[in-house]
Order: C-alpha cells, then sequence, then structure tokens
C-alpha cells in the first residue's frame, strides 16, 4: 500500500499481480481497500499519461479508454478472495536475507477480507468512489456476490463498522452508480446481511444517499447486528430530517423488541420525533413485546407534553386502560416511576384509580413503597371515598400482606406515613405475611425506622402495647433485632420490659440475648431515667429526679414484675449488677420502706417466725409421740398451723 513506485519495480521485474496470498488476496484487493487509485491503474497496466491523469482526478474523462482496455483485464478484477487458495509456501529463491528485513509485521497491517469478495467490493467497503469508478470502467462485475450472497452495493460503507472514516459524498455518490446496475440487491432470499447501505446512510447522516435508497426500495424493516431499522437508528440520532424523508416508507415498522418508531421516539424522548411519527399515521395502539402501547412508555417516561400528544391522537376511548403483560396501565406506570404531572393528567382523561395489579398491589401501594410523596397526595386527593375505601387494602401474602402505610414504613418514607395517617391510614392495620399481624410500628421496631416510630407513638400511645400474632410487642421486635435506639424510644414511650410473647418470652430478655454486652446496654438505658437541673450533686441546690416508669409500666400494677423478669433472665451476662444500680435500688428501697409496706413487712415476718416455731413444734410432737406411742396431737393444731401457712403465702402473692 505504498505511495512510490515500488510496485511498478516489482512488475517491470516479474511479479504476478494474479498471484494470492494465503487469505485469498491480490494485491489489486489490497489496492483497492486502501482507495489507491494509482496502484489500481498500475495493477491494470494503464499507460503512465492514464495512471497520472487518474491520480490527479480526471477519473471520468479517463473511463472511455480504460473502457477499451478492459477485456485484458476483466479476469483480474473480478478474482474473488478466497481462503486457503493461494500458495503459501516462499520460494526458496526468495530467502536471501533474513536479518535484513521482517515482512511478517507487515501482515497484521492488512485488512481481512470477506470469501468471495472481488476488488469492487473491497473498494466498496470503504467507499472509495474514484476506485469503483475505475474498476467498473475495466470490467468489474457491479452484481458479483460474495459467498454469503451479498454484492458490491450491500457492503457500500461497512467498513464505517470497522471505525473507518466514511466520505458521505463519496458514498452517496458510490451509492447511486452501483444501484443503477439493476442487481436485484434487495431481495429477501438473501437476508443474511446484518447492515444495509440505508443503515450506513443514517449512521452517516447522508440525507441524499437515503433518498436514493429508499427510491431504489431499499427495505425499510431491515434490522442490523443491534436489531434496529434504519428508521429506529433515526430516532436515536434524532436525526430529523432523514426521519422526515424515511418516515413515510414505513412509519410502523418494528425493531427486535416489536417497538415501532413511536415507541423508540417516546423512549428517546423526543417530542419532534414523537410528532413525525404521529403525522405520518402512526398506529397510537401498536403493542410491543412487552404487549405496551406508546402510551405507556409516554406515562413510563413521564414527559407529560408527548403523553397529551399520545392522548390527543388516539381514537379509541379505552386506550388509557389498556394493560401490558403485567398487567399495568399507563396510570400504574406513570405512578410506579414517580411522574406526579402525568398522573395528573390521566386521571383528568378518566384512568381507573383502584387498578390492582396480580399481587393485590395497588396505586396507593406503588407510591407507598417508591416513596413518591406529591404522586401519593395526587392519588388520596382525587376521590376521598374511594381512597377511603381502598387505603388500607391489603396486598397478597406473596408481597408480604402489606397496606400502603406498611410499605412507607418499611422503606423508610417519614412523609408519606404522615400523609396517610392524616388521610385515615389504620394505625394498627395488621399485615398477613409469614410474620401476621404486624402493625405499622411493628415493622418501624423491626426496620429501626426511629422517626416514623415517634410519629405512630404521637398519633396512638397504645400502639407501644400491640402484640402481633407471636405475641410480640414492638419492644420485642425491636429487641430481635438488636435495634438500640428504638428499644430506647420504645421504652420512654411505656413499653413494657416484662411483656411476655406466646411463648412466655420477656422483652428484657430479648434484650439480654440479641444486643451485644446487653448489660452495658441496660445501664445505660437505667442512668438515662436519673437526671439533674445541672448543679453539681454537692450543691445545695441540686435537684435529682428519678423516673420509675421503666419499672412500673402504666399497663400494669404489679410493682415487682419487670424486677422479677429481669431476674429470670438469669447471670449470664452478669445481668446481677443491675440490682445495684441506683435506679433499682432505690426503687426497692422506697418500695419497702413506704409505711403500709413496711408494717405488711414486719407483719409477714412475724408470721413466717409463728409459722416456723408452730411447724417444728408440730415435727417435734409427732416425732415424739409416734417414738413413745402416745396419742397423736389433736387435729385443729395441725389445722391451726396448715392455716397459717396458706395465709402467709397468699399474702406474699399479693404483695408483690
Amino acid at each position: 500500500m505504498r505511495t512510490d513506485d515500488a510496485l511498478s519495480i516489482l512488475l517491470e521485474a516479474g511479479a504476478e499481480k494474479h498471484k494470492m496470498d494465503r487469505l485469498g488476496r491480490t494485491p489489486l484487493h489490497l489496492a483497492a481497500w486502501a482507495g489507491n487509485i494509482r496502484q489500481i491503474a498500475v495493477l491494470l497496466g494503464l499507460s503512465k499519461d492514464l495512471q497520472n491523469r487518474l491520480e490527479a482526478g480526471d477519473t471520468i474523462a479517463a473511463e472511455d479508454e480504460v473502457r477499451t482496455l478492459s477485456h485484458n483485464v476483466r479476469e483480474l478484477v473480478n478474482l474473488e478472495c478466497d481462503f486457503g487458495a493461494g500458495n503459501s509456501q516462499l520460494p526458496s529463491y526468495w530467502m536471501d536475507n533474513t536479518t535484513d528485513h521482517n515482512c511478517r509485521g507487515v501482515e497484521k497491517s492488512l485488512p481481512v477480507l470477506q470469501l468471495g469478495w472481488t476488488a469492487l467490493h473491497a473498494a466498496c467497503a470503504r467507499a472509495h468512489y474514484r476506485c469503483a469508478r475505475l474498476l467498473l470502467a475495466a470490467g468489474a462485475d457491479a452484481c458479483a456476490r460474495d459467498r454469503v450472497g451479498r454484492t458490491p452495493l450491500d457492503i457500500t460503507g461497512s467498513a464505517y463498522y470497522s471505525n473507518y472514516n466514511i466520505n458521505c459524498h463519496d458514498f452517496t455518490e458510490l451509492v447511486t452508480i452501483l444501484i443503477n446496475a439493476n442487481c436485484n440487491n434487495f431481495s429477501s432470499q438473501k437476508r443474511q446481511m446484518p447492515e444495509s447501505p440505508l443503515h450506513i446512510a443514517v449512521e452517516l447522516g447522508c440525507l441524499e444517499a437515503a433518498s436514493v435508497l429508499v427510491v431504489a426500495r431499499v427495505p425499510v424493516d431491515w434490522l442490523n447486528r443491534a436489531g434496529q431499522t434504519a428508521l429506529h437508528l433515526c430516532v436515536e440520532k434524532k436525526l430529523l430530517e432523514l426521519l422526515q424523508n424515511l418516515a413515510s416508507h414505513g412509519v410502523d415498522v418494528k425493531n427486535k423488541e416489536e417497538q415501532t418508531i413511536l415507541h423508540k421516539a417516546i423512549l428517546e424522548e423526543w417530542e419532534q420525533g414523537v410528532s413525525i411519527a404521529i403525522e405520518n399515521g402512526a398506529d397510537i395502539t401498536a403493542r410491543d413485546n412487552k404487549n405496551e402501547t406508546p402510551i405507556h412508555l409516554a406515562a413510563m417516561k413521564g414527559n407529560v407534553e408527548i403523553l397529551n400528544d399520545i392522548i390527543n391522537a388516539a381514537t379509541q376511548n379505552d386506550i388509557v386502560d389498556s394493560t401490558n403483560n403485567e398487567g399495568e396501565t399507563a396510570l400504574v406506570k406513570a405512578v410506579a416511576n414517580g411522574h406526579p404531572k402525568c398522573v395528573k393528567r390521566l386521571l383528568e382523561e378518566g384512568a381507573d384509580i383502584t387498578k390492582t395489579l396480580r399481587n393485590q398491589m395497588n396505586l396507593f401501594h406503588i407510591a407507598a413503597e417508591k416513596g413518591y410523596l406529591e404522586v401519593l397526595t395526587i392519588l388520596l386527593d382525587h376521590d376521598y371515598a374511594i381512597s377511603r375505601r381502598i387505603i388500607n387494602d391489603l396486598t397478597a401474602n406473596d408481597k408480604k400482606g402489606y397496606g400502603p402505610i406498611h410499605f412507607a414504613v418499611q422503606n423508610n418514607h417519614l412523609e408519606c406515613v404522615r400523609i396517610l395517617l392524616a388521610r385515615n391510614a389504620d394505625i394498627g392495620l395488621e399485615t398477613t405475611d409469614e410474620h401476621k399481624g404486624c402493625t405499622p410500628l411493628h415493622l418501624a421496631a423491626r426496620f429501626n425506622r426511629v422517626e416514623i416510630a415517634k410519629l405512630i407513638i404521637d398519633n396512638n400511645r397504645d400502639a407501644v402495647y400491640h402484640k402481633n400474632d407471636v405475641g410480640f410487642t414492638p419492644l420485642h421486635t425491636a429487641s430481635r433485632f438488636g435495634n438500640r435506639y428504638m428499644i430506647k424510644l420504645l421504652l420512654k414511650k411505656g413499653a413494657d420490659l416484662a411483656s411476655r410473647t406466646h411463648k412466655s418470652t420477656t422483652a428484657i430478655n430479648m434484650i439480654m440475648n440479641n444486643l451485644f454486652k446487653p448489660t452495658e446496654f441496660m445501664e445505660d438505658v437505667f442512668d438515662s431515667y436519673i437526671s439533674t437541673n445541672n448543679l453539681s450533686l454537692e450543691d445545695a441546690n441540686c435537684k435529682v429526679t428519678v423516673d420509675y416508669s421503666i419499672l412500673k409500666p402504666v399497663r400494669h400494677d404489679e410493682n415487682m414484675k419487670v424486677i422479677l423478669a429481669l431476674l429470670q433472665t438469669g447471670h449470664k451476662y452478669d445481668q446481677r449488677r443491675l440490682f445495684i444500680h441506683p435506679l433499682i435500688e432505690s426503687f426497692l428501697h422506697i418500695k419497702w420502706m413506704d409505711t403500709p409496706i413496711l408494717i405488711l413487712f414486719l407483719f409477714l415476718t412475724s408470721i413466717y417466725y409463728s409459722f416456723l416455731i408452730l411447724f417444728t413444734l408440730y415435727i417435734m410432737v409427732v416425732f415424739l409421740t409416734n417414738d413413745k406411742g402416745h396419742t397423736s396431737p389433736r387435729p385443729y393444731f395441725c389445722s391451726t398451723v396448715l392455716s397459717i401457712g396458706t395465709v402467709l403465702l397468699v399474702l406474699q402473692v399479693r404483695t408483690i
């Protein structure tokens, strides 16, 4: 592919111009690929004068002279590339001095041509217009087909896909002369070609070439390697003039996803492309391989102007509520993708707000799950009666049996929870999944949604006491998942450490068995229930406030219930030291130093002593009488001992 006289020198020295290498390439193939018109002229045996004129650009004027010589070179210009046809063994007398040159590196720079290509194919692939004209004048067959049936026109400009630059003007001129050869290029029998010249014309933005090709009836529905037609490429590249020119030749052609150019223009959010498609009669109800219509895609992309164009062009009233393979309407698409303007427009058009999907998900579920506050507000405000009716609907069990508020809580959408509660969502709504009966606060406790938990409790303080179907309160749930901040919040709001599940597991037990360093955690919790007025403890004006609510929750009147629950957790984590914490120690001190309780305690102590003395006497009397054969003690003595014991047990239980 050199530009000097090396080729002429080799030919004069007897080099064979018909010789093929092991990949079936002749020198003419390589010269045509490189676009070196002088080398082509040399290989064709043209005179020096003709070579100079061709190199200077006088191709057309020189063609007549070339045609007169074509009978001598017709065989050469129509030689086909044939792998293995060439002799790869070099003559032994060529093996002169291998240290002075290494030709193997040159091979890597040479193109690998396709089986059956002539020199004209090679020139057309690079769109070397002048070289192609010279080869045609020399007798090249414009209708020659390679091994997969492609003519030079079929592959014109195809080197573009190998990152070669293609000149738009030369491409257009070359396409024009090859079409005039009338080779029946575009028959359906040879649909093996991945790209058509029309695809390449669009890739290059060559309007004139595209016009020539569509007039020549190049099929506009052919797909390239990416599965797109030339019209879809126009939309993808936003080539307005080209699309205007091509749309009338097949506005409803489909790509591999069975999308029309209207689908494609909507996905590209190209309003001009949408307008062109509609003006040329695009089918508004056309469906792709997911059964989606243009209105589905417009709602999904969220461009309300495009959505308006689709709605205004529709001739069928039911297009708004048409469904895809998933049962989704355009309104579902708009809600799921968070497009409030499109949601409002579709509702104005009469879209069904009560639409549910296969798993019983409705629009409120979707908006709450995604956290689209504005969309959720629009849905809630659209029709109060409908909103009130379906705001607490539950999904199917495969979607956890959730209501909208459950989705909002789990996904931490605080403002969505707020507006749902304001619009009468049930704060105690229970799920129906494998953990049945969970309220929104249970989910907040599980996923550590502290701010949402505060909001729920502020709306209903009793929410902290609600148990699910396995007896878990929100405190049990927070403890099970080790959510420390949530545990502290729930305790501050009145949660009961001694509350038991259906398997009799207390919340304090779960804390001890699920948290890292639980004793230290509980010490920190107890510390938070003792506060001062920020003065030094040595200051006479210092006030210490001790809050015992954690030890005696509002919901029960058993003074020692929490203390006993703590005792029952054992001492695996050294939790016994919690009993010397000032909070518990002072609680026990106050409890027992209270005058009525103290009197009761002294009374019980005396009863204990009396029982102990009487029981000891009873044992001794029975032993002595049996040992000496005397009469057993009288029955009233036995009944007295048993009565005192019974009274003691009852008083003990009541005191606790």
